[in-house]
């Protein structure tokens, strides 16, 4: 082999790897399958592989080229269950020889090694995962057949990849069975509680949040505020951690408040799983809403000194409306409505408008952090 082809092949074998274990989402199966299955193909030059895991009770199969084999080599769409046509009853690397029986018509056999004579349409490889009940096989079909020395390559290349298969697939399951643990989990919390992957992806919501955020009127407020804690945590983890006794402490709490409609609502995110190069981390994202009383329209009226129409934009402001929303509700121009925000926000005492929900959700009690401005002109930050 020149050196030319041997970094090829070099590059093709990392390929498989990387599959096998960089791309271990919990949340894209599929996707983890499809990808191992086009690397190993890539890996041996064949047209097209099947990945197969199979269980005591249940199969597993990824894989583009899978429709395309079984019309091209049985003549006949996919079953309901084609994974045994394509798992070779023995552990080890194998190759598929072309042959006639005595009758005239084509059939398969199984070879350890090819011989020299042989003409062999697929090879693989079949491992034990080292979960009980659980084998996989890799199946890669060549169009047309191939002998002797590329077949005998293609073996050895498979033979040298044969660990790091049963090592992926084992990875894979460990933590598919990982988030089922911790779905059902989350799923027994009585409170609302939904896990995340460390990019901010939502895996799973439990019914406490469904039915918290069903006709929620700041749904997405709530949505976003979540996300925002989740990325939060996975970013604290990213930190240094200092051991205290020979033992690293434990990932921090992130909690994050959020005043909408209906009340307060806190939001807490903490890793449990971090994310090791091959997998994202884990967050679970827990929401409890504190149940408080809103200031009357008058209480606010009379003490912020606020008119019918500041009033009506106070409470719309509260729910987390724009500009261009409050516009749109009282029939004003957006620039009337951002000149009825300013007032509003300089009356309240408050520094931007996403301090309202707190004034309108604690009674009324202004949240002053500095001197009211009294000349009615506040930052585009502010008012925007």
């Amino acid at each position: 082999m020149n050196r030319t082809s041997a970094t090829g092949e070099y590059a093709r074998v990392g390929a498989v790897l990387s599959a096998l274990f960089v791309n271990s989402d919990p949340a894209a199966q599929e996707r983890w399958g499809q990808t191992v299955a086009h690397a190993l193909a890539a890996a041996v030059s064949a047209a097209n592989a099947v990945l197969v895991v199979g269980f005591k009770h249940a199969t597993a199969m990824y894989g583009k080229g899978l429709a395309e084999e079984l019309n091209r080599s049985y003549g006949r769409p996919a079953p309901p269950d084609a994974s045994p046509l394509f798992i070779h009853p023995h552990t080890g690397v194998w190759c598929r020889r072309v042959s006639v029986d005595h009758d005239g018509s084509p059939e398969s056999r199984f070879d350890g090694e090819p011989i020299d004579d042989g003409c062999y349409d697929a090879v693989g490889v079949t491992v034990d995962v080292g979960v009980p009940g659980a084998r996989a096989t890799v199946s890669c079909h060549h169009y047309p057949a191939l002998s002797g020395d590329e077949v005998r390559r293609q073996t050895r290349l498979l033979e040298l990849l044969r660990p790091a298969v049963a090592a992926g697939v084992r990875a894979r399951i460990g933590a598919g069975r990982q988030q089922t643990a911790l779905t059902r989990l989350v799923d027994a919390m009585d409170q609302g509680a939904a896990l995340y992957t460390s990019d901010g992806t939502v895996l799973h919501q439990n019914a406490a949040l469904t039915g918290l955020l069903a006709g929620h009127s700041d749904r997405d407020r709530l949505w976003r505020t979540m996300t925002s804690a989740a990325l939060d945590a996975a970013r604290a983890t990213q930190a240094p951690l200092i051991a205290i006794g020979g033992s690293l402490p434990a990932p921090p709490e992130v909690q994050h408040d959020l005043h909408a409609a209906g009340g307060r609502h806190h939001v807490r995110a903490r890793i449990l799983t971090p994310a090791d190069g091959r997998a994202p981390g884990l967050i679970v994202v827990l929401v409890e809403r504190e149940k408080v009383e809103t200031a009357s329209a008058s209480t606010l009226q009379k003490r912020f000194c606020l008119t019918d129409r500041e009033l009506d934009v106070t409470h719309l402001l509260s729910m987390g409306k724009s500009n261009a929303d409050i516009a749109q509700a009282l029939g004003i121009s957006p620039y009337t409505a951002r000149h009825h925000t300013e007032s509003v926000l300089s009356k309240l005492g408050v520094r931007s408008r996403a301090e309202v929900p707190g004034v309108v959700y604690s009674g009324g009690s202004a949240l002053i952090a500095a001197p009211p401005q009294t000349n009615g002109r506040r930052s585009a930050d502010r008012a925007d």
